[in-house]
This record gives C-alpha cells, sequence and structure tokens, in this order.
C-alpha cells in the first residue's frame, strides 16, 4: 500500500460513518411520537434558521396535536393550534414555512414535494 491510501483510508471510513448517522438520526422516533401514527410524513430537505439540510437529512411529521422536524442536531416540536404556516418557494422548489411562537425568531423551511396534500391538512381536507 501506498501512503495516499494509509491516509485516505481512516478518513474515508469516518466520513461514511458521519453519512450514516446522519441518515438514521432523523428517522428515530422521539419519546412522545411513541405510540402515535402521523397524518403526515416525509424524509425531505429543508431550513432551519440559518441552516440548511438536504435530503435525506431531515424527517417533516404532521400529527394531531404537533408537528415534529427532526434533523441530526435536534428534533422540535410545533403545537399546532399556535403554528402559522404558509407557502415558502425558494430558487429550485417549493415548500412550507412554519412559525411557532414557541420557539421565537425560529424559521422553519420544509421543502417538501407534496405541499399541496401538506395544505389540505392545515385545512382539515385530509
Amino acid at each position: 500500500m501506498n501512503n495516499v491510501t494509509l491516509i485516505a483510508a481512516p478518513f474515508f471510513s469516518l466520513f461514511l460513518l458521519f453519512i450514516f448517522i446522519a441518515i438514521t438520526i432523523p428517522k428515530k422516533r422521539e419519546p412522545y411520537e411513541k405510540g402515535l401514527t402521523p397524518e403526515f410524513e416525509e424524509i425531505c430537505g429543508g431550513r432551519i434558521n440559518f441552516f440548511n439540510y438536504t435530503w435525506p437529512f431531515l424527517r417533516h411529521s404532521i400529527y394531531k396535536e404537533f408537528i415534529v422536524v427532526k434533523s441530526i442536531f435536534g428534533a422540535h416540536m410545533l403545537p399546532r393550534e399556535s403554528l402559522s404556516e404558509g407557502g415558502a418557494n425558494g430558487i429550485l422548489s417549493q415548500g412550507i414555512r412554519y412559525v411557532s411562537p414557541k420557539h421565537v425568531g425560529c424559521e422553519f423551511r420544509i421543502w417538501t414535494s407534496n405541499k399541496k396534500q401538506v395544505m389540505e391538512i392545515f385545512k382539515g381536507k385530509a
């Protein structure tokens, strides 16, 4: 083996480990989600404040009482009764924008491929 291989192999292994962890953490349920079935759920991309997450690093789950937005850096539970939602248009995709008084100054943008279905859930049609 040459020196480049000996140096690159550990870094490549750590990179693969990080990718594996980053993909699996958002899929794990939080304790307050146990036993509940979401009305809608998807693995997608989005933005929480200034942090952008591409697919598959963000989970967006809508429950009857709350919404969960989970990434590798943590989960956010947004109560539906005090939530304001609306459209969020990006350069390449359309999404949904959430603002919650529970997270003052925090903006959640979800880049969903199912915007129409999500908006119907909020209107009570789904």
